[in-house]
């Protein structure tokens, strides 16, 4: 109370306006309702902030939670590819973990049935309602399609809404035509309700078709067009198909730069390359990243430094039907935001999603294609030598016709306890090594039992371990049961027999044979 009389005094005091508010207010529920009112009464004006912006800075302070987006993302996808309540219990009833997913499907019920109570009490409809309503119409004959030609773009990406949609309007005209363009190798957008599946069974959804291939490209050479097109049919369910490009050359136009330098300085040495190499001709260079922090520092200062190169950086998603003359990529390392990412969505968004692919990261690897298709003359791949992206590893060393400025090796452990990390130096001490999945996987290789001071590392996929002190070179052995430990000699109440240097976790042992224990 004597904080209320001292706020009441202070704006008498100053000629100030106070709006009073009370706690029963929020209680009853008419706070916002009086303070609204109040307000307007003080002469306040409104100037509502526009909703999208709104929940992009709520975004940013972090005040939408994790669990939030994860409801938003399912109510898309519920609505985008017509699900519904029951057919999501089945679902439930046949995924791998019954008691999570149904408490989670208890809480959608709830939230969608109240979200779609206030779009009705406000008179609107969000996006995937009106694709919805609009196929329920035509498929119940309360629309009458006057179209004989129906022409759809980026095929790829479409929905099984939206492919809903097109057959209900097919089905009420037996002489329409459905024409549609789409690249299968670029479709990047399963997060958003895209179901591939769509375009490679066409016929199957659609009927009887022609097929008519574009398979001339003007915008890049012969050495880019070789390499992205045999990098993307690395994945056999994409569909085959044999591009002409519009110019050829001898000389490799994809480079590979693994460095320990920052991102900054790589790409300020590769501007000043092409600066001399265009002799003053304006040229345009598309910086790209898997993600936005990738966006280098001081990006206005180079456009400065070089004013006859025009510079932009996007996220590879945003570049999708682009192109410049030279395209830098950012960030190809491995781990959660590395290229391929390792960041896995929420099991819960199976039950809404298109079936997954079962080839392995089948969606990063269009989206690799799509960013260094966006080229016409050259490409710089920017990685490091360690945690190295494995995109970069295939093409350093499955034949591809790439040029390496730095170390050419990609040799490195992947980690044998969780056997999707690597092994990479500690970055607050590089003398010793933990897992690149750290600290979610607890691995570390174990010590040199000769020298004591260096690492037992294995230089690639089942190599013998060897230690990282260059003084000491000791070869060992890995542990036959857990490969993930090291096979020591070790003294028994029995004699000397072979361990693993990871027990308690690891209870391998084996006799030693007598011409090895004398």
């Amino acid at each position: 109370m004597d904080g209320v009389a001292w706020k009441r005094q202070l704006h008498a005091q100053h000629g100030t306006k106070l709006i009073e508010t009370y706690s029963h207010q929020r209680l009853g529920g008419t706070l916002l309702t009086e303070l609204d009112r109040k307000l307007k009464d003080a002469g306040v004006k409104f100037d509502p902030i526009p909703p999208a912006n709104m929940f992009k800075k709520l975004a940013e302070l972090g005040a939408i939670d994790r669990f939030t987006k994860l409801v938003a993302a399912v109510l898309h996808h519920f609505k985008s590819n017509l699900h519904t309540i029951e057919s999501l219990q089945s679902r439930v009833t046949a995924s791998s973990d019954v008691k999570r997913n149904a408490a989670f499907l208890r809480i959608f019920q709830a939230v969608f049935a109240e979200y779609q109570a206030r779009l009705r009490s406000a008179g609107q409809v969000d996006f995937d309602d009106m694709v919805a309503t609009a196929t329920q119409y035509v498929e119940a004959g309360r629309y009458r399609s006057a179209f004989a030609h129906i022409l759809v773009d980026e095929f790829q990406d479409i929905s099984n809404g939206r492919a809903r949609l097109l057959k209900a309007l097919l089905r009420q005209n037996a002489d329409a035509r459905l024409f549609c363009v789409g690249d299968d190798w670029q479709a990047i957008y399963r997060f958003s309700g895209s179901d591939i599946s769509l375009m490679r069974n066409f016929e199957r959804e659609f009927g009887h078709s022609e097929l008519h291939r574009l398979d001339r490209t003007f915008r890049y050479n012969n050495q880019i067009n070789d390499l992205s097109s045999k990098f993307i049919l690395k994945n056999p369910k994409q569909i085959p198909k044999s591009l002409k490009p519009g110019s050829s050359t001898d000389s490799a136009c994809v480079w590979i730069h693994r460095t320990e330098s920052r991102n900054e300085e790589v790409v300020y040495g590769i501007l000043q390359d092409l600066a001399k190499q265009s002799r003053g001709e304006r040229i345009s260079i598309l910086m790209l990243g898997r993600y936005n922090h990738l966006e280098p520092v001081g990006l206005k200062e180079l456009m400065r430094e070089f004013p006859r190169i025009s510079i932009k950086f996007l996220t590879v998603h945003r570049s999708k039907g682009l192109e410049a003359d030279y395209v830098i990529l950012l960030g190809l390392e491995s781990g959660r935001f590395g290229f391929p990412s390792e960041i896995e969505d929420d099991p819960i968004l199976d039950l809404v999603l298109t079936e997954p692919e079962d080839f392995p990261a089948a969606e990063e690897r269009r989206l690799f294609y799509v960013g260094i298709t966006r080229a016409k003359r050259a490409v710089h791949l920017i990685a490091p030598p360690v945690r190295t992206s494995a995109f970069v590893q295939e093409l350093v060393s499955d034949g591809y016709n790439v040029a390496v400025n730095g170390k050419a090796e990609v040799v490195q452990m992947a980690c044998p306890l969780c056997e999707t990390g690597i092994i990479v130096p500690r970055k607050a001490n590089r003398e010793s090594y933990v897992c690149s999945h750290s600290p979610y996987c607890s691995y570390t290789p174990p010590r040199c039992p000769k020298c004591k001071q260096g690492f037992m590392l294995g230089a690639g996929h089942g190599a013998a371990p060897r230690c990282t002190n260059p003084g000491c070179g000791n070869l060992g052995q890995w542990c036959p049961r857990c490969k993930a430990g090291l096979q020591v000699l070790r003294k028994g109440p029995y004699g000397p027999f072979w361990g693993c240097t990871r027990y308690p976790d690891c209870e391998h042992k084996a006799r030693v044979p007598k011409s090895i224990s004398r």
